[in-house]
């Protein structure tokens, strides 16, 4: 019976040691899951974040591109101000710029009209030229770039916005 008695106990302390390495697993895993859903959410909430915010600022780019033609066609010059001040709205917008052609058929341009976000006087500016159409990230700012046509189609200028984005850092 001793060595019986020691079976037993032998037996209910393995069974006690199996049992808590099993739920060592258990708990060790469900972190591990944790973790990896958190990671996977964090990532695609800022993949998501970005897409939208370029998709935001492209179709404001658009709205203002289209209306900027009329005013450009008309050399309406303090109008297309107007407009583009309009951007203060938007506190992601710091920089925004219209250009339009030095001569007809130029690649050659000049600044029609331009804004600079208040907060941003004398830290942001406007480039010389809009180079091509485009939305991309440039360090901490996204720049969109809309080409302006008229009501024939004809491209009579081009729309720059620079935005910054505070907003998608201050949401991580």
């Amino acid at each position: 019976t001793d060595l019986h008695s020691q079976y037993v106990v032998f037996s209910r302390h393995a069974a006690a040691r199996s049992q808590r390495v099993t739920i060592g697993i258990s708990i060790f895993m469900s972190i591990a899951m944790v973790i990896v859903t958190s990671v996977a959410f964090i990532w695609y909430d800022s993949n998501t974040f970005h897409t939208n915010f370029a998709k935001n600022l492209s179709v404001l780019a658009q709205l203002v591109s289209e209306n900027s033609a009329v005013l450009i066609a008309f050399d309406s010059t303090d109008e297309a101000s107007d407009l583009l001040q309009s951007m203060s709205a938007n506190d992601s917008v710091v920089a925004a710029a219209l250009y339009v052609p030095k001569e007809a058929g130029s690649r050659n341009q000049t600044i029609f009209a331009n804004y600079v976000h208040e907060d941003f006087q004398g830290r942001e500016s406007v480039p010389g030229l809009s180079g091509g159409e485009r939305a991309v990230y440039e360090g901490d700012s996204l720049i969109v770039v809309k080409n302006v046509f008229d009501s024939d189609g004809e491209e009579v200028g081009r729309l720059y916005l620079k935005a910054h984005t505070d907003e998608i850092r201050a949401r991580f």
